[in-house]
C-alpha cells in the first residue's frame, strides 16, 4: 500500500471529487430528462387529444408544436445536444406511442377481419347542454 502525504494526497482527492461532482452532475440531467419525458407522456396521453378536439385541428399540428417547442428549448439550455435530447424526448413521449399504437390498431383489425364483424364507431359528439345534470356547471359556449 502506498502512503501519500501532503501535496501528493491532494492530487487522488481532487479525482475523487471530480469524479463525484460528475457523477452527481450526470444523474441531475437524467433526472431531469426523465421529468420532461413523464410531462410530455402526460401530454400526449391527456391534454393533447382533448386540446385538438376542442381547437378542431389535428393531433399531428399540436404533435409538431411540442416537437418545435422541446427542440428550442433544448437550444437554448444545450445547443445542439439539447435540441437532440428533445427530440429524442418527443421521440420516445409522442412518436413511439402513437407509432406503437397505430401498430396494434393494424393488427388487432386485421386478427378481426376473418369474422366478418364489423364495429361502426361513432363520432364524439358534444353534450346537449340543456341535457346535462343540474350539478354540473354550464360552459360559457
Amino acid at each position: 500500500m502506498i502512503r501519500a502525504t501532503g501535496w501528493r494526497a491532494l492530487v487522488p482527492l481532487l479525482i475523487a471529487s471530480a469524479v463525484a461532482v460528475a457523477l452527481v452532475l450526470t444523474l441531475l440531467w437524467a433526472a431531469a430528462l426523465l421529468a420532461v419525458l413523464g410531462l410530455v407522456l402526460w401530454l400526449n396521453m391527456g391534454i393533447i387529444p382533448r386540446l385538438a378536439w376542442r381547437l378542431g385541428v389535428s393531433r399531428w399540428v399540436l404533435d409538431l408544436l411540442v416537437l418545435a417547442t422541446l427542440c428550442a428549448g433544448g437550444w437554448l439550455v444545450g445547443g445542439v445536444n439539447g435540441t437532440t435530447a428533445g427530440a429524442v424526448v418527443w421521440l420516445g413521449g409522442i412518436g413511439a406511442p402513437r407509432a406503437v399504437g397505430a401498430w396494434l390498431r393494424r393488427r388487432v383489425r386485421f386478427a378481426a377481419a376473418p369474422d366478418g364483424l364489423v364495429i361502426e364507431e361513432v363520432a364524439h359528439q358534444r353534450p346537449d347542454p340543456s341535457q346535462l345534470p343540474a350539478g354540473l356547471p354550464r360552459s360559457s359556449e
